[in-house]
């Protein structure tokens, strides 16, 4: 299988779609709670937002005190089903960039009245995403990361092609950020800025030795690259991680 999808795919999204096309059954190990993939970067210790995660009726009885916990101007909010709540068929809700007022609207116009006590609600710092991606971290050592201008979402459903890829020369190890022409083709990038921030990131995983024989821990990884304040540097901020072999790639 893994070879009529990588004559497929050209990105870490075409792999799960190629996956999930030829093998739904597989496919379902992509498919884990959020829970899963939030244990797993704070089992990593992954740079992280600040959240919060309680009953969304909790939050509702007092949510000055959720607001000020987290303390961010805006925020990230993820209405996840329990499982009576999915049981009846109740699906997940999640908006991201909202103010307190906001967030508040956003509940009262996406939860059905009198179903609120069948939700868990997580409430998340929020910053803009200047840079998001993906890293594939194969058990061989193999590593592959994809990123673009903006918001992780376009590039998690697949509606946006990455613009920037990871590459590792063969002779010196080094690992060199390239960007992608409108017309295809692959430059090395000489924004600074950005071949930096990429760089940090994949730093950020954790890994043991030295230039040629660094290895990464293994797994699938998403992230996103923020400033918390415009004279702050570009830092990562990773919102999921699975050590999940549906995501290897050949």
């Amino acid at each position: 299988m893994a070879e009529s999808i990588a004559g497929k795919a050209n990105t870490i999204n075409d792999w799960a779609s190629e996956v999930r096309k030829i093998d739904p059954k597989f496919a379902t190990q992509i498919d884990v709670e959020r829970r899963v993939r939030d244990d797993g970067i704070e089992r990593l210790n992954l740079p992280r937002y600040r959240k919060e995660t309680q009953p969304l009726t909790s939050f509702l009885q007092d949510p000055v005190r959720g607001f000020h916990s987290i303390g961010t101007p805006q925020f990230y909010i993820n209405l996840s089903p329990t499982e009576e709540g999915r049981d009846n068929g109740l699906q997940r809700k999640r908006a991201y960039n909202l103010t307190e007022e906001q967030v508040l609207q956003y509940i009262n116009d996406n939860i059905p009245k009198g179903e609120e006590g069948k939700f868990s609600f997580t409430l998340s710092e929020y910053f803009k995403n200047e840079l998001s991606g993906n890293i594939v971290v194969n058990p061989d050592g193999r590593v592959f990361l994809e990123a673009a201008e903006g918001e992780h979402l376009p590039i998690a459903i697949g509606t946006k092609t990455p613009d920037y890829i990871l590459k590792r020369d063969e002779f010196t190890h080094v690992f060199q950020i390239f960007h992608r022409t409108k017309e295809g083709e692959e430059e090395r990038l000489r924004d600074e800025r950005v071949a930096n921030a990429l760089l940090s990131t994949l730093q950020a995983i954790p890994h043991e030795g030295f230039g040629k024989n660094v290895k990464f821990t293994p797994g699938y990884y998403e992230f996103t690259c923020v400033k918390r304040a415009e004279d702050k540097p570009l830092e990562p901020i990773f919102i999921e991680y699975q050590d999940n072999p549906a995501y290897y790639l050949p």
